[in-house]
C-alpha cells in the first residue's frame, strides 16, 4: 500500500510541474508590438537612417545634428521606436498608441504631421537657428516613452 502512494504522489508532483512548465513558458516572439518597451527612437527618410536614439546616446547619419534648409521641408520623417532587442516598431493606433512631438524653438523650426500616417512627420525650416524635438509616445491620455532631444540646425540656403 505505501508503494502505491509514493507512486501516486510522485506522479502528482510529475504532472503538476509539467502543467506548470506548458503554462509559464511564454516567449516574447508571442508578444504584439504595443507590449514592446521601447527604449529608443529610430527616424528615417525613405528608409535611410537620418538620426536615432539608442537608450541615451543620440546619434546622426552626418554631423551632430539633423539639419534643414531654411525656407525647405525636410520629410517625410518616419519615427519608429526601438525595442530592447533591437527591433523597430510603431504601435498599433486602434490599440490608443499616438505620436507627440515638440520643438524647442518655434521661430526656427516648425513640425507638421504628413497625412493620416501618425508616425510620418514634416520638418519645416522657417528661420536659421537651432532647436530640438522631442518625441512621446502617448497612450490612454500619457506619455509612455519621451525620447532625448535631437538637435536640429536651420541653415540659410
Amino acid at each position: 500500500m505505501k508503494i502505491f502512494q509514493n507512486t501516486t504522489l510522485l506522479s502528482f508532483i510529475a504532472i503538476s510541474l509539467f502543467i506548470s512548465l506548458l503554462t509559464g513558458c511564454g516567449t516574447d516572439s508571442d508578444l504584439d508590438d504595443h507590449d514592446e518597451a521601447p527604449v529608443g527612437v529610430f527616424l528615417s527618410i525613405n528608409g535611410n537612417e537620418l538620426a536615432k536614439q539608442e537608450e541615451t546616446t543620440v546619434s546622426y547619419t552626418t554631423g551632430n545634428s539633423i539639419n534643414v534648409i531654411q525656407g525647405t521641408t525636410l520629410g517625410p520623417i518616419m519615427v519608429e521606436f526601438i525595442a530592447e532587442d533591437g527591433d523597430r516598431f510603431t504601435p498599433h493606433t486602434d490599440e490608443g498608441f499616438s505620436l507627440d512631438f515638440s520643438s524647442s524653438n518655434g521661430t526656427a523650426l516648425s513640425l507638421i504631421k504628413v497625412g493620416t500616417n501618425e508616425w510620418t512627420i514634416q520638418l519645416v525650416g522657417n528661420a536659421t537657428g537651432e532647436s530640438t524635438i522631442t518625441f512621446d509616445l502617448m497612450h490612454a491620455g500619457h506619455s509612455d516613452f519621451t525620447s532625448r532631444p535631437f538637435q536640429v540646425q536651420v541653415v540659410a540656403q
